[in-house]
């Protein structure tokens, strides 16, 4: 059995604690929303009053405990599915595997991450919402730990890629 990742775990139940921080008081409306023996990778997302993700309300839910910013957890991939590794799997039957999960509450609090053949379309409509940017993974991979599968891609025109290359470039002097 391949051991799984750390911390990229969420699990029904008690939250995974990630260098001392406890999720549960933070974020006690994800503790039953998931499926039983079910390990995902994903990403937290707090949105702004554009409908775009925003990381300073992010912030404020998960660093101050505002409960009163809403919060949806976005799933792209199953690492393990009734206690059993799905690791070795392509990442196409992962995902098929993933949209057969059953996720209890509001359809806004866990949302499977949809996935798209027609990745020129994808980007477009990216650009156009002025979304920070897409993730690919190749269809045939398995899951590798610590093993960057994939490929992100930047939009430029963003507020976020201007203030991250502007940071960076600080750094620099």
């Amino acid at each position: 059995m391949l051991p799984l990742p750390e911390p990229m775990l969420a699990r029904s139940g008690p939250l995974p604690k990630l260098a001392g921080w406890r999720f549960e008081p933070k974020l006690p409306e994800l503790s039953g929303a998931l499926p039983r023996d079910v390990q995902l990778d994903g990403e937290l997302i707090a949105w702004g009053d554009d409908g775009t993700p925003d990381s300073h309300r992010l912030g404020r839910r998960m660093l101050h405990g505002d409960a009163s910013i809403p919060v949806t957890y976005m799933v792209f991939d199953v690492l393990a599915l009734d206690g059993e590794p799905t690791l070795r799997l392509p990442y196409l039957e992962r995902h098929a595997l993933l949209e057969e999960l059953l996720v209890e509450g509001p359809p806004a609090l866990v949302e499977i991450v949809a996935s798209f053949e027609d990745g020129l379309a994808l980007w477009d409509a990216v650009v156009a919402r002025g979304l920070e940017g897409l993730v690919a993974k190749r269809a045939t991979e398995p899951y590798r730990p610590g093993a960057r599968l994939w490929v992100k891609t930047k939009n430029r025109a963003t507020a976020r890629f201007q203030e991250e290359r502007t940071g960076a470039q600080g750094r620099r002097r």
